[in-house]
């Protein structure tokens, strides 16, 4: 059985033909998954709280003023006709037909003969407050509080209580009356009313600061002010328009606000965009293989430490808030999981520690072509349950009842406001464009939170260089696939590789370009253009990874523009040379080598002293520290060691990085039906 409420609001999406609904069904957020199975179903959604409070909560500014202007309707209890609430609005000369057309279209308000009626009354707050309707307040009163408010107007007191309410109704009905009585006030009084019908109505936000030697309770003895429910001491909204003057309208604001803006080539902001939602690709692909060696260790708290990050921020080449948001978004892909630690011995009952590992899943997802991938990731973001760099900074949002998922709509939606060609000036800027594209953010208690959501935007590419993108667009269209491809089609597969030992990619980077590099090579920059430098230490670290000779140049060879460089084929061949010629076995530990000489030299070298080196036979010395830390010292003194095994195979240390590696199962995005077969699906099930 549906309300009269959901009746209307069922008729009226009955009549719409199957391209309008489905515009409906986007522009309310309706879910694709477990969606409405009726009209019926599909009208409780509409004008259900939580689906009302969604929608209402991303209408821009002036939206959200002539609904207040409904509301106030409401409050001083006349009937909001489209024209008394154009009266409210000022007689505004544009914008406010094509409002309540766009209210209409959302199912939030529309016209029924002449008046302007909402799914939900609303309070005036959204703007700014002016108070409840002062009915409320005499029928909550004692009537000896209205006896004695009456007669300090000048009324009769005596009567029957529905007779003492009405007569101090109808002189708070009538603006006149109140000012004449506002005029009566002592020093101080009148203008104390006054600022505050200016500001918000409210005289006091705590009752405890109102006493009688202080300026508000004169009002409150003759009902210019009450205290509402448990909170402030308020005046009615009445005696706020009654003060605010016969000429008193609302604030309508049809028109974006002018912001500080400045050019910026739109193929610039595509690219950085690519760039930068390819290199979040990467991200999350070293921290899947990092967790795939080693789990990643957790705090106590279950959350990754800060040491933790900035480490695998240094050896990803990485910003530490990208590598966060890598780290979350594998999270939230479930591309990584929580794993119990078993309790140490003799401690049965400490509480269980965790480590992150890679999943099944996460397997697939590394198998995956880079646009499958990097939509994934965009996807998962998107649809967040939290700003994920604020849980990793430790910053307490002030804003908890706007959803993050709503914030991230309204700040991509923001960028789109921005004139083709222009960017935002700065971060200010972008602040004034929200005030008007989603006035119910408290801006001031949520800054933090405002800019680490920019920040994270920036991050994945919804927007670059302080405007607005295609992948940001394709977002709020809920199509993320063919924006994607585009921007994965722009990765550059090809680095010009130089005789000083760097390769370049002017560009963004393709993923498997730029993970074959950083296995190979130390990245040095980042942005416009990619670079990476070759050296001993980066290629011998390819081999300690498994790769051998032959895949580092046929790899480099498939990578590079105009062919290998001699002095980097010289440098690849030199350190194969040498790799491998020492072996270390775990015993704790034994190193190997054929030529008595280097052992001899080994044993010798006081870098190594602390390693407690002990000569077992004329090739081979035993150290007392562990495997890695022998491996670590032996390195660092530029020896070029590697793991053995008892049977003499070489251990890899990491995931091993082959360019030409064979695709593995596909990975699996999640589906779920278009809007638009949705729409087609209900305008069927209503037939």
């Amino acid at each position: 059985m549906l309300t009269a409420v959901e009746e209307s609001v069922r008729e009226r999406i009955a009549a719409l033909d199957v391209d309008a609904l489905a515009l409906l069904l986007r522009r309310r957020h309706v879910a694709r998954t477990d969606a409405p199975e009726d009209l019926d179903e599909l009208a409780r959604h509409l004008v259900g709280g939580d689906s009302f409070a969604d929608v209402y909560l991303t209408l821009p500014r002036p939206a959200v003023e002539v609904l207040s202007a409904v509301a106030l309707c409401k409050q001083l209890r006349m009937p909001a006709t489209v024209d008394a609430v154009r009266r409210l609005l000022g007689d505004p000369e544009s914008g406010f037909e094509a409002v309540v057309v766009d209210l209409a279209e959302l199912q939030i308000a529309w016209v029924s003969d002449g008046v302007l009626t909402a799914v939900h009354p609303l309070p005036v707050y959204a703007v700014r407050s002016y108070g409840t309707d002062v009915r409320r307040s005499l029928d909550a009163a004692a009537l000896p509080v209205l006896r004695s408010v009456s007669t300090k107007l000048g009324l009769r007191g005596d009567g029957a209580r529905p007779e003492v309410v009405e007569q101090l109704v109808s002189l708070f009905d009538d603006p006149d009356a109140l000012r004449s009585v506002v005029e009566t006030a002592p020093d101080g009084e009148k203008e104390f009313l006054y600022d505050a019908a200016r500001r918000d109505s409210i005289l006091y936000a705590d009752p405890v600061y109102l006493t009688a030697a202080r300026p508000g309770a004169w009002a409150v003895q003759r009902g210019l002010a009450w205290q509402v429910a448990n909170g402030p001491v308020s005046m009615p909204v009445q005696v706020t328009r009654a003060l605010l003057g016969a000429d008193f309208v609302l604030p309508f604001s049809p028109t974006p606000p002018e912001v500080d803006s400045e050019p910026v080539d739109a193929g610039h902001v595509e690219a950085e965009a690519s760039a930068r939602v390819l290199r979040m690709v990467e991200l999350v692909t070293g921290v899947i293989e990092s967790a795939s060696t080693t789990p990643i260790q957790l705090l106590k708290s279950n959350a990754v430490g800060v040491r933790t990050v900035r480490a695998m921020a240094k050896d990803l080449h990485g910003e530490v808030d990208a590598v966060q948001m890598a780290l979350e978004l594998a999270l939230g892909d479930r591309l990584l999981d929580f794993e119990a630690l078993p309790a140490p011995k003799g401690r049965r009952h400490a509480p269980a520690s965790h480590v992150l590992v890679a999943t099944d899943r996460s397997v697939r997802w590394l198998a995956s072509d880079p646009g499958t991938q990097a939509a994934s990731l965009l996807q998962t973001w998107w649809n967040a349950d939290a700003v994920y760099l604020a849980e990793y900074e430790g910053v307490a949002d002030e804003s908890r009842e706007i959803p993050p998922r709503l914030l991230r709509r309204a700040v991509v939606s923001a960028h789109e406001l921005v004139q083709a060609g222009q960017a935002f000036a700065d971060d200010g800027a972008v602040v004034t464009m929200l005030g008007w594209t989603f006035p119910c953010f408290p801006v001031e208690e949520g800054l933090d939170i405002l800019q680490m959501t920019q920040r994270e935007a920036e991050l994945v590419g919804a927007r670059a260089l302080g405007a607005g993108t295609e992948l940001g667009r394709a977002l709020l269209s809920e199509n993320v696939f063919d924006a994607v491809e585009r921007a994965v089609s722009t990765a550059h597969m090809r680095a010009t590789v130089g005789a000083d030992l760097t390769a370049v990619v002017f560009g963004p980077p393709g993923t498997t370009l730029a993970h074959f590099f950083d296995s190979v090579a130390v990245r040095e920059a980042t942005g416009a253009a990619t670079t990476w430098r070759f050296d001993q230490a980066s290629v011998r670290e390819a081999f300690d990874d498994g790769l051998t000779v032959t895949e580092v140049l046929e790899g480099l060879d498939r990578f590079s523009t105009g062919g290998i460089p001699q002095a980097l084929t010289y440098l690849v061949n030199d350190v194969a040379r040498t790799h491998g010629s020492i072996g270390a076995y775990t015993l704790a530990c034994a190193v190997v080598a054929p030529d008595e000489a280097l052992i001899s030299e080994i044993t010798a070298n006081r870098r190594l002293s602390k390693l407690g080196p002990v000569v077992l036979a004329p090739t081979v010395v035993g150290f007392t520290a562990p495997i890695e830390a022998s491996l670590e010292a032996l390195r660092s003194a530029g020896y070029a060691p590697v793991h053995r095994d008892s049977d003499g195979q070489v251990i890899i240390g990491r995931t091993q990085v082959a360019p030409n590696a064979e695709p593995a199962p596909s990975y699996a995005l999640g589906t779920a039906p278009s809007y638009d077969e949705l729409a087609e699906a209900l305008a069927s099930a209503g037939d």
